[in-house]
């Protein structure tokens, strides 16, 4: 149990931080012309349209990524996956 309410410890400022973040990629995403999506700032670099999906997608990947194994051993919620058992990597380190 200690090691999970060490885990929330470290976790709520950075949950604080990405909520407040989040709400200011939502309102730049929000003044997007939806009639500019195809501008491009440079002819090499992508279109409005997928920088704003780029940005968009980005707190996913996060959330997934944060999900991972380092997250579960943290949290206590670690089970090895039959993968993980055949290879001999089925603790936490």
């Amino acid at each position: 149990m200690a090691i999970a309410t060490k885990a929330n410890t470290m976790v709520e400022p950075m949950l604080g931080e990405f909520r407040e973040e989040a709400a200011v990629t939502r309102r730049i995403l929000e003044r997007v012309p939806a009639d500019k999506l195809t501008w491009k700032p440079h002819p090499k670099s992508m279109s409005l349209g997928q920088l704003a999906i780029h940005i968009a997608t980005v707190p996913g990947a996060l959330a997934t990524a944060g999900a991972g194994r380092r997250a579960r051993c943290l949290t206590g919620q670690f089970r090895a996956t039959a993968a993980e058992e055949r290879a001999g990597n089925s603790r936490c380190v």
